[in-house]
Order: structure tokens, then C-alpha cells, then sequence
């Protein structure tokens, strides 16, 4: 029996939509959503109007929890029409006739949210095999939680992964009724149990389902490294399992460069190697001169599998000459440094995984990707420039700061790209080859910055050179405006077939002049009229006026 809000209209609307979670059949007919949402919305509208300021907390209390039921039940509507969008294809949304694609065009959600609500679509309410046949969901207490709003996402979230970690486990490891019943469980517990403890509940069913856990030689295979978006502040968040190999190639470069008094960014001549090499006075070189050696004696013979062996690389270690015993004064000045360090272990860590990789992008041994050497490229403009502010962004997205160029700029080579401030065309590269140079393609890191399909945040290192204008097999050129940034995905999108994009460029009386347009393949004119991509230049959302 679900539970019911007395005099809660909107409660008594969304609750009218609950028989598509218990059975295929009966209740209002779609065509009457419209009329049922538009009351809901009504709704919305007074209470958004309502004055709860002379109520008491006790009140609010109260309306705080029930509009929270709301949001979760009004959410858990979504997942009938999901799965139904799923079993019925043929719809198509701007363009995009994948189920996860128009999730995220018609809700703006991420992509990852979108395979989450679809998955979840199937676990919760009746799905049809290809005969036609309704198969009632296995877990009814929890599309019971969901349908009453009391699962909310984070809830969910801790059954995804409960029951991601026992998949991994072998089909025999774990009988499919003990399964079945333990998620039935836990949506039952979304009821009284916060997601926190929901978590733990689960770790034991986990535990009980599984108490000698996942066999050592598949966890290799969930290895992984997550990178999240950047925070207002420009740090981001680092979550990751990674291999035995993996660290014992870290831990010698941590030993080394996160011990304290190393890297040290508040001294004025940061200490990177106290240990001098073959009687050589290390800290008496210069940074730059200190780098160039590292690179030419990492491999001097170009077998780059060589790791801790001699010079010729015969695989004998010790032929070479043995370091010189550290001086009073260089043990002196490191003992300083270590004592003036008042870093973390954890910045430590942080500060010397920069150093290796910064000194490992400017060996020069990576090659090229998207055809232009494997480096940061950072874009900014010229107005900004002269104000000596603003921010920079790099062909990954990044937000730095101006002293985050200043910096990085003593370590590099630099190039110069300028665009016409009105036009935004940029310097004119005539080509008569079929892809892009490296020169273009460093031009459109700082006009596009990414991919310029609609709503893509596909960033620019992650992008390919598109002909925009006219393919080349249609003769077209290769000049230096004739190229956009598109992802993989979104290149693939681009041709002549009805379900296909073409591309322009917008003209001088747009009001992006020069940005690439992409115009849908359909004789819908809502559909067929050019739209550009926002998502790498933020500062075209904010309202000025």
C-alpha cells in the first residue's frame, strides 16, 4: 500500500501515474500527460508564489521532507517513458536517435546520468521481450521505494554499486535468488536508512554473498582513473584503483621527489636532485640544463623498455660510475630546505608527480597526437593580454591563471596565434594537402577550443580537424579557415544522409561571425537552421544586459 499526502494535490496527481510501475495496462493514457503535467505545473506556480516566511520551522520542516518525496517520485516517472523510448526506437531528437544521446539533449543532464536512468528504467518498471511478452520487474520492494519517492539518487547509487562489485564475480560464485533477494532488501531499507548506511548494509550483504571477494586475478581488470571536471577553485578530484605495476613505478619517483625540502614551490630556487651525480655539483646546474641530461641519459641508446640498467643497456646494473658522497654544504642546504617545508605528505605527492610529468612532456619522446606534438597548448586573447588578467584554457579545457602561465611559460616553447577580433578569421595557413597542418591545428585550439557540435564538451585535445566548408573529396580546400574542431562522434554525424549535419560557417551579420554552424539534414525548419557550440566559449551565456 503506498502512502498517501493528505490534501497534497501534487502528491495526488503524481500517485494518478504510479499503476505503470505494477502493471503495463490500465490508468490514463499518454495522451493525457500533457493535460496531468500542465496541472502539476500550475501547482508549482502558487506554491512557488506562496509566502512561507510567518510559518514555523516546525512547518518547514515538514514541507522540506514532502517536497523531497516529490522530486524523487516525479523523477522515478521518467523511468516507464525511458524504457519505453528504448523498446520502441525510431524517435529522433536533434538529430540523435541513440536513447542515452537524447537523454542528455532533452534533459541536459551528463551522459553518465543518462545511463544511469536508463539502466535503472529497466530494473524498475515492466519491460517487453522482442515477442511482445511484459516481464515484471524482480525487485518489487524496491520499485515500490522508487515509486514512492522514498529511494532518492544517492540511494540508488549504492545499490548500482553494490551490485556492479558482485557481476564481477563468477556466475556460480553467488546463487542469482540470494542476489535477487539482498537488492530487494536494500530497496526496502532506502526507506529508513540514510545512503551512508545504506552503504554499509550493503558492504555486508556483500560480504555474506561473497566471503572470500573478488578472485586476485580480475582486478586488473577494474583498474581505473577518474578525473573530475574542474572546481570554481581550478583543483580537481582524483578517484582511482590502480595496479601493483602502476606503483611500483611511481613509488621511486615519489621516494625521491616527494621528500621534504624537494620541490619546495615557496623556495625562491626549489631543490630538485640533493643527490650530485658522478662527483657533479647537481644543484649547481640549472634547472633547464638539469632536464636536458635527465632526457639524454634516460636513453641514450633508444631502448626506451631500459629501466635501472647500465649504459649499453646489457641489463647488468652498478657499470656505472658511483655516485660522489654528498657534501657538509649539501646536506646542509637539504636539512634547511626539509626543515622550512611545512607541506603535507600529500602536497609533497602532488608537487613531485608534477615535476615528473612536466619533465616527461618536455623530453620530446611522445610523438604527435592530432597531428601536433604531444604538449600543453594554452589559448587566451590579446585584450587579456594587455590587462594582464583573465583566465587561460588549455586544448583540455583547464582553467589556469595568469600565474599558471607565467610559470609554465619559463619551462616551454611558445607560439603565437592572433585572430581578428571581429571576424574571428585567423592567420591564413593555404594548404594543398588533405588534413589540417600542425599550424592550423593550433589555430583552431584558440578558435574552437573543441568540438563545435551543439552542446559537445568534447574538449580540443580529444577533437579532429573537420572540413567545414566542402569535404576535400568534394574539392575543397585545406586553407587555414576551412577547418573545425569535431569530435570522433560528432565527425561521424556530418554527411549527406537524412539523419546527418552539414556545416557552415556563419557569416559576417551573425552574431558569432566565423563560428562553424551546424544545420540538421531534415526539412523540419525548426530543426535545419544553423546552431553553434557554447559550451567551450562560457562566456556567451552570461547576460549582459
Amino acid at each position: 500500500m503506498h502512502h498517501r499526502f493528505v490534501s497534497d494535490p501534487l502528491g495526488t496527481f503524481i500517485s494518478s501515474f504510479e499503476h505503470q510501475f505494477d502493471s503495463g495496462s490500465g490508468g490514463i493514457m499518454i495522451t493525457d500527460y500533457a493535460q496531468h503535467l500542465t496541472t502539476i505545473e500550475e501547482h508549482l506556480c502558487v506554491l512557488a508564489a506562496s509566502n512561507t516566511a510567518l510559518g514555523e520551522n516546525e512547518q518547514r520542516a515538514e514541507l522540506i521532507r514532502r517536497l523531497d518525496t516529490l522530486a524523487n517520485r516525479a523523477l522515478a516517472l521518467q523511468y516507464p517513458l525511458i524504457q519505453q523510448l528504448t523498446e520502441q526506437p525510431g524517435y529522433v531528437s536533434s538529430g540523435l536517435t541513440k536513447t542515452n544521446d537524447i537523454i542528455v539533449d532533452l534533459t541536459r543532464c551528463t551522459p553518465r546520468e543518462a545511463n544511469q536512468r536508463r539502466n535503472r528504467a529497466r530494473d524498475v518498471t515492466v519491460t517487453t521481450t522482442p515477442a511482445g511478452v511484459p516481464v515484471e520487474p524482480q525487485h518489487p520492494r524496491l520499485c515500490a521505494a522508487v515509486a514512492d519517492g522514498a529511494a532518492n539518487r544517492q540511494h540508488l547509487k549504492v545499490i548500482d554499486d553494490f551490485r556492479r562489485y558482485l557481476a564481477r564475480a563468477d556466475t556460480d560464485s553467488v546463487d542469482p535468488n540470494d542476489l535477487a533477494h539482498a537488492v530487494d532488501a536494500l530497496g526496502y531499507l532506502t526507506r529508513h536508512l540514510t545512503a551512508d548506511e545504506l552503504a554499509l548494509a550493503a558492504r555486508e550483504y556483500s560480504e555474506r554473498l561473497l566471503p572470500d571477494g573478488i578472485p586476485d586475478n580480475d582486478t586488473k581488470d577494474v583498474a581505473f582513473l577518474t578525473i573530475s571536471p574542474q572546481r570554481e577553485d581550478g583543483l580537481r578530484r582524483i578517484v582511482g584503483l590502480i595496479e601493483a605495476e602502476l606503483h611500483a613505478y611511481l613509488e621511486p619517483y615519489m621516494a625521491k621527489y616527494s621528500a621534504p625540502g624537494m620541490l619546495n614551490p615557496d623556495d625562491a630556487t626549489p631543490i630538485t636532485d640533493p643527490e650530485p651525480d658522478s662527483g657533479a655539483d647537481a644543484d649547481a646546474e640549472s634547472d633547464d640544463d638539469r632536464r636536458a641530461g635527465a632526457a639524454d641519459d634516460d636513453d641514450e641508446s633508444g631502448d626506451d623498455a631500459r629501466a635501472g640498467t647500465d649504459e649499453h643497456g646489457d641489463g647488468v646494473p652498478g657499470d656505472r660510475e658511483p655516485p660522489a658522497p654528498e657534501s657538509a654544504e649539501q646536506q646542509a642546504r637539504r636539512d634547511t630546505a626539509a626543515a622550512r617545508d611545512t607541506r603535507t605528505a600529500g602536497k609533497r605527492r602532488h608537487d613531485a608527480l608534477k615535476f615528473v610529468l612536466r619533465t616527461a612532456l618536455m623530453s620530446g619522446k611522445f610523438g604527435t597526437h592530432r597531428g601536433i606534438p604531444v604538449s600543453v597548448v594554452i589559448t587566451t586573447t590579446l585584450a587579456d593580454l594587455d590587462k594582464a588578467c583573465g583566465y587561460v584554457r588549455t586544448g583540455g579545457g583547464t582553467r589556469l591563471t595568469r600565474d599558471d602561465l607565467r610559470r609554465m611559460a619559463t619551462h616551454s616553447d611558445n607560439y603565437l596565434v592572433v585572430f581578428d577580433e571581429h571576424t574571428r578569421k585567423p592567420l591564413y595557413f593555404g594548404r594543398t594537402r588533405r588534413t589540417a597542418s600542425p599550424e592550423q591545428r593550433y589555430v583552431l585550439h584558440g578558435l574552437d577550443r573543441g568540438c563545435t557540435f551543439p552542446g559537445c564538451t568534447g574538449t580540443a585535445y580529444y577533437s579532429e580537424a573537420h572540413h567545414r566548408i566542402d569535404d576535400w573529396a568534394d574539392g575543397g580546400n585545406s586553407d587555414g579557415d576551412a577547418f573545425a574542431f569535431a569530435c570522433p562522434k560528432h565527425h561521424r554525424l556530418h554527411g549527406t544522409e537524412p539523419h546527418q549535419f552539414r556545416t557552415s560557417v556563419a557569416p559576417p551579420e551573425h552574431p558569432y561571425p566565423g563560428r562553424t554552424l551546424w544545420h540538421h539534414n531534415t526539412a523540419d525548419p525548426t530543426m535545419s537552421h544553423g546552431r553553434i557550440n557554447h559550451a567551450h566559449h562560457p562566456e556567451e551565456y552570461l547576460i549582459t544586459t
